[in-house]
């Protein structure tokens, strides 16, 4: 559920590499690039253009998009929306927001979904490319129409190509390997330096 991972084995291994890395954030050098990117993200300037009437690029100064970024509901700020979509897209290679809209189909606010709790799904003739957004949160699976949902990719899952492509994929062998070591030196460090004997 939710997608970004792929469904076989890494090339040349039986292994499940996937399966074994579980909480890719729980890895130090994995949640340090990330939290880098989360960190210095905010530093950039939001902003928005349109095209001029001579044909170049206008800077527009306000405009209700631009608010609903900058504040995009009364549970949090900009920073915490951003931060989520970003975690995500390196995580899996897919991010969420659900955009809610009043009568009259204007948004009115902006909520992060993680990655892990949404998956795009579409009928078995293929007449639409996505017809909903399943989302599973409190033991509850909930159907989201896709005008309300803003799915963020990086690339292309070639596996399905509804989704993005984690950029983790590649060094999952890695991320997998750096977890048993360090497991293996705390276990040596908990056995007073010594390996164990069994």
């Amino acid at each position: 559920f939710g997608g970004g991972w792929g469904t076989n084995s890494l090339a040349g291994s039986q292994y499940d590499y996937r399966r074994e890395v579980g909480l890719p954030w729980e890895n130090s050098a994995v949640s340090a690039c990330v939290n880098w990117a989360v960190r210095t993200f905010p530093e950039g300037r939001l902003g928005m253009q349109t095209m001029g009437e001579n044909g170049g690029w206008v800077e527009v100064a306000e405009h209700p998009a631009l608010d609903l970024l900058r504040r995009p509901n009364n549970d949090y700020d900009s920073t915490v929306l951003w931060a989520g979509a970003l975690s995500s897209l390196m995580f899996s290679g897919n991010g969420y927001w659900y955009m809610e809209e009043n009568a009259y189909t204007i948004p009115t606010s902006l909520y992060f979904m993680p990655y892990y709790q949404v998956a795009p799904r579409w009928d078995a003739a293929g007449t639409d490319y996505i017809s909903d957004y399943a989302y599973r949160t409190n033991g509850n699976l909930y159907s989201l129409r896709p005008r309300n949902v803003i799915h963020m990719k990086t690339g292309v899952d070639l596996s399905n190509t509804r989704l993005g492509q984690s950029p983790l994929t590649s060094v999952l062998r890695e991320v997998c390997t750096d977890n048993e070591a360090s497991t293996a030196a705390a276990a040596i460090m908990r056995n007073l330096g010594m390996p164990g004997l069994s």
